[in-house]
């Protein structure tokens, strides 16, 4: 009997669109500045390389040590968390239809957060007035440990002594999210986007580049490898997500 649902943050309840946007400008100029001749183009063509020939969820990272060099690198990330962490719902935009979807799935469950998340997720779910539907909040930055990591959601079931095949897990990625919540015995949902669907309006150059390569190849192209990578639901948005919940049956 399912009791309990987790939400993971970034493109289940935020957009989190602008976030790789600002990430990916930050580096190209990081690159720019370290003396290295390298068009935005060009940046964006790798990553869509290692995310279609690896499988790459953490493609910025590879980007960005391969460019910078690890110690130049943790220092520019450290720095974007920093500014991402002061200015979270200017990078985050919240899902139009979410806050009902939430509002409605609370009258049934219990539910969670179980994200990688910087500490200001927290502040911001309270300023929006969300906080209040969750009974735990799991968010990386404040736990031992961050997704894919299986003790992560481990320690998030213990909190309140959880039974895995209680739970479902909503999230966006097969990687990050349903593989390993899978491996500790929960249910999952995949929201697999149609990016766009999303409601994501780019302004800038930069985002409107990083845009048009996110439909080359996003992480919605890290498909299951095999049935035991696969979701028990798949959704391509969170658009009446509470009423196919409700009418699943698990």
């Amino acid at each position: 009997m399912i009791k309990w649902i987790f939400f993971d943050v970034g493109n289940i309840i935020f957009n989190d669109d602008p976030v790789m946007a600002y990430i990916y400008e930050r580096l190209h100029k990081a690159i720019l500045a370290s003396g290295k001749n390298m068009s935005f183009a060009s940046l964006l063509f790798e990553r869509e390389q290692l995310i279609f020939s690896s499988k790459d969820g953490k493609h910025h990272h590879t980007l960005g040590e391969k460019y910078l060099g690890k110690p130049n690198w943790n220092q520019l990330r450290e720095d974007v968390l920093l500014n991402l962490n002061n200015n979270y719902l200017k990078f985050n935009k919240l899902f139009f239809n979410i806050m009902d979807e939430v509002k409605n799935l609370s009258t049934r469950y219990k539910l969670g957060i179980a994200a990688n998340q910087v500490k200001a997720c927290r502040s911001s779910l309270e300023e929006l007035d969300m906080l209040k539907y969750f009974d735990i909040v799991g968010i990386s930055e404040e736990m031992k440990y961050h997704k894919p990591d299986p003790l992560f959601f481990k320690e998030i079931l213990n909190m309140r002594n959880i039974k895995p095949q209680n739970a479902v897990m909503i999230g966006d990625r097969i990687d990050n999210d349903i593989i390993p919540a899978k491996a500790v015995g929960m249910r999952t949902i995949w929201v697999n986007w149609d990016i766009k669907n999303k409601g994501y309006v780019p302004q800038t150059d930069y985002q409107k580049q990083y845009f048009e390569s996110q439909l080359k190849a996003s992480i919605q192209n890290i498909k299951p490898a095999n049935e035991n990578e696969s979701p028990d639901i798949e959704l391509t948005s969170v658009e009446n997500l509470s009423e196919k919940i409700f009418s699943y049956e698990w």
